[in-house]
């Protein structure tokens, strides 16, 4: 059987730590709900997850990611600290990026 290409499993492993992160999020919100900024960072985040599981075979932020080894041996997603922040915060303040912005 043919192996998908690599883009197509990066990308199903990006938009896994993204919804993970959107999870917590959830999670946060539902700890603080007079708080509407975890509710509306989650939701961003999700947003973000279907952008990056729409992108075309070939996207060269996703090459990017794999020539720079931001993958396990088990193909998972493995950010920087600062990515971390970057994704963890997405959509948290009312200045948040495009989905095709955090990517870059």
């Amino acid at each position: 059987m043919e192996q998908p290409p690599p883009e197509f499993w990066a990308a199903a492993a990006l938009a896994a730590f993204v919804r993970d992160q959107a999870s917590w999020r959830r999670t946060q919100a539902a700890r603080f709900p007079a708080d509407p900024r975890n509710a509306r960072s989650a939701a961003a985040l999700d947003e973000l997850a279907d952008f990056i599981t729409s992108l075309d075979v070939g996207d060269r932020h996703l090459g990017e990611l794999i020539t720079l080894e931001a993958f396990d041996d088990h193909d998972r997603f493995r950010p920087s600290d600062e990515l971390r922040r970057v994704v963890a915060r997405h959509g948290y303040d009312r200045t948040a990026l495009q989905p095709r912005d955090v990517l870059q």
